[in-house]
């Protein structure tokens, strides 16, 4: 297949310089929408403007651009209809290059703000282009523009398969484009309407098995999301497990301190969390807090991975190192242990434009909430009892209390001086949780006494902090609204110990 014209029209420009180049060295005319064209004289890339092709200027501020039949004839025109294309002396478009509005900031504008967020013209050239498939090439991500190049320069275009696949994420991503405006409008109605979760996703990523050797596994992403939000440098291919595992820890990357800060998980749960003057130290002091759980984890850095973090990583087992770099000398280290996987995150762009929601399948259907986003601040808590703390013991609780939203309910993290020295997860009790995470701070000899205690739920009885105030324990956060609030308070009163109620419970069930 000869490609002789381009029309471009993007929102979106990222990627676009080197395709646009590539278009350019193959001899390949580039006709663009205003916007888009002044973009790519700015790079020193030739074009002509849409109004070239059609002879009349955008109206209505903008509204109308490309809708027009010498656009729309050179998109949906056939092989057999190239003498009706010179009789009406429109070109043929055999490739679109085009991307829609951002419309995932919309939802909160008024209905006329909003309906100005809506892509007309872009949608009915997708959709042009994908319907006539066998003479048009439709590129609506920036992920598929490097493959496009290669099969430009190597003459590959004409392969049936290629040509399916990129029609059917065309489609896809205007159905999911047309779905987010309709669940927006739905969301707008004042009367009685139906709630739809409405999605279309693609296989982002083969995971190797599900939770067990003989269950498979797919990881899926809206059709229309940039890549994915991590990159592996090395390593074994990921399982369903991993990926919940790689999930929770990226969830508890957002609420990690801006200290340099260390998180080990096993089963989505933190094992280990501590701070540091260097990142080295912060993973030492996560790698100690429960040394035995952390064999196998998931290990979550919020700064670089260097040389001296790398050396003592290569020490231990683990599954998986989560980090947003690894730096020259890490990855030369860290070459030796060929299994263990290297995550680089990825967390700007649109890889997570998505609004955040959890949803799970539950009886042949699925379960959808809003994520449970951010912390209480410290400023915002109710002191209940006690005298006001140090602002050391403050920072401990907050630490705390950013590490117990992030296990299992019920939850309960001891911490002292920026270590976890205790947690207790998924019990059906707290006060049994309260009871593992003293047995663990005990089991590694750490030091209880002047420690900080976080819940994730109220303390339905006094009991959890009697068991608290008898190792020593200073200071207390939990959400508060149990109808025995008074008699905690009482507790913590009679034992001196500092409570503070966030108002937030952040159960994880």
């Amino acid at each position: 297949m000869a490609i002789r014209n381009a029309l471009i029209s993007l929102t979106d420009r990222h990627g676009l310089i080197p395709l646009a180049k590539a278009l350019a060295k193959n001899g390949v005319r580039i006709f663009a929408t205003d916007g888009t064209a002044r973009f790519l004289e700015s790079k020193g890339i030739a074009c002509r403007t849409i109004q070239s092709v059609t002879r009349f200027p955008q109206i209505l501020g903008g509204r109308v651009k490309t809708l027009h039949p010498a656009v729309f004839g050179g998109l949906l025109a056939r092989a057999e209809d190239g003498a009706a294309l010179k009789s009406l002396k429109f070109p043929r478009f055999d490739i679109l290059v085009c991307n829609f509005y951002d419309f995932s900031g919309a939802r909160g504008m008024d209905d006329g703000r909003m309906a100005e967020h809506i892509d007309i013209g872009g949608v009915s050239l997708v959709r042009a282009a994908a319907k006539n498939i066998q003479c048009v090439l439709p590129l609506v991500l920036p992920s598929q523009y490097d493959e496009f190049a290669r099969r430009l320069s190597s003459g590959r275009l004409d392969d049936v398969d290629y040509r399916k696949r990129l029609a059917a994420t065309a489609w896809g991503v205007v159905a999911q484009y047309d779905l987010d405006i309709f669940s927006a409008c739905l969301d707008r109605l004042k009367v009685h309407a139906p709630r739809w979760n409405i999605q279309v996703s693609e296989e982002a990523l083969p995971l190797r098995y599900g939770e067990n050797p003989h269950q498979s596994a797919s990881f899926f992403r809206p059709v229309d999301a940039v890549g994915l939000p991590f990159e592996v440098l090395q390593g074994k291919q990921l399982s369903y497990c991993n990926l919940l595992d790689v999930h929770a820890a990226f969830t508890f990357g957002k609420d990690s301190p801006r200290q340099p800060f260390c998180a080990i998980l096993k089963h989505t749960n933190p094992c280990g969390a501590a701070t540091g003057r260097t990142i080295a130290e912060a993973f030492r002091r996560a790698f100690n807090g429960d040394p035995q759980s952390a064999f196998g984890g998931i290990v979550l850095l919020n700064r670089p991975v260097d040389r001296s973090t790398a050396r003592e990583i290569t020490e231990r087992f683990f599954e998986i190192i989560i980090a947003p770099k690894f730096d020259a000398s890490s990855r030369k280290i860290l070459e030796c242990k060929k299994s263990l996987r290297l995550l680089q995150m990825r967390l700007t762009g649109n890889s997570l434009r998505h609004p955040p929601s959890d949803v799970r399948s539950a009886l042949g259907g699925f379960l959808i909430q809003g994520a449970d986003e951010g912390v209480a601040q410290p400023s915002r808590w109710k002191r209940m009892a006690g005298s006001s703390p140090s602002r050391a013991v403050l920072s401990d609780l907050d630490l705390a209390q950013r590490i117990a939203k992030h296990v299992k309910s019920n939850a309960i993290v001891l911490v002292r001086q920026g270590q976890a020295i205790g947690i207790g997860a998924g019990q059906q009790s707290r006060v049994d949780s309260v009871r593992i995470a003293i047995d663990k701070a005990r089991r590694y000899d750490h030091t209880i006494h002047g420690s900080v205690c976080a819940s994730d739920g109220f303390f339905p009885f006094s009991d959890s902090v009697e068991h608290l105030a008898r190792t020593g324990v200073s200071a207390i956060v939990e959400p508060g609204g149990s109808v025995r609030d008074a008699d905690v308070i009482a507790a913590a009163k009679k034992s001196r110990i500092s409570l503070f109620f966030t108002g937030r419970r952040h159960f994880r069930h």
